[in-house]
């Protein structure tokens, strides 16, 4: 009876030391997969932001470059 006894203790706590790692295991890659998702989402939002951000500044210079012209010609046409 001794040996089964054994085996059946050391089932359990292998069961549950398996349990335990695979928690922590599991715990970490979330972790750094969370951490890469973020990543990879940060910079696509700091991507998309910054276009958005030069296409409205493009366009704000482009105005004021055709204002300054079309007030220059009207000044050398005076």
């Amino acid at each position: 009876m001794e040996p089964e006894t054994n085996q059946e203790t050391n089932q359990e706590t292998n069961e549950e030391t398996n349990e335990e790692t695979n928690q922590e295991t599991n715990e970490e890659t979330n972790e750094e997969t969370n951490e890469e998702t973020n990543e990879e989402t940060n910079v696509e939002t700091n991507q998309e932001t910054n276009q958005e951000t030069n296409e409205e500044t493009n366009v704000e210079t482009i105005q004021e470059t055709i204002q300054e012209t079309i007030q220059e010609t009207i000044q050398e046409t005076n």
